[in-house]
C-alpha cells in the first residue's frame, strides 16, 4: 500500500521526498491497515448524488487532473449536481491532494 501511494497522492514524484511528503507518508505506514481499508471500503460506497440538489450552502469543489482515485469528471458531476452553483477549482497539477501539490 505503501509503495503504490505516492502516485495516488502527489501529482510529481518528487513531493513524496519534501518533508510534508514524507511525514504524510510516515502517518500512513503508522496506520492501523484494517481501519485505514475500513475508510477506503467506506468511500468506495459513500454516494451522494440523489441528494446534491439538497446542497444549498456555498460550496467549493476541488478536482485535481491527475486524480486517479477521483477525477475532475467526478467533480464536474458534483458541480453539475448542486442546486447553488458551487465554486470549482481544477487544478492542472495535482493529484489526490490538490494542497498538496
Amino acid at each position: 500500500m505503501l509503495a503504490t501511494s505516492p502516485a495516488r497522492w502527489f501529482a510529481t514524484p518528487a513531493t513524496a521526498d519534501t518533508p510534508f511528503g514524507r511525514r504524510l507518508l510516515r502517518d500512513l505506514a503508522d496506520a492501523d491497515p484494517v481501519g485505514y481499508a475500513a475508510c477506503c471500503d467506506a468511500r468506495a460506497m459513500f454516494d451522494i448524488r440523489g441528494d446534491l440538489r439538497r446542497i444549498s450552502a456555498p460550496t467549493l469543489v476541488v478536482g485535481g487532473v491527475h486524480d486517479v482515485a477521483t477525477p475532475v469528471t467526478h467533480a464536474q458531476e458534483l458541480v453539475g449536481g448542486i442546486a447553488t452553483p458551487p465554486w470549482t477549482v481544477h487544478t492542472e497539477g495535482a493529484s489526490g491532494g490538490p494542497p498538496l501539490d
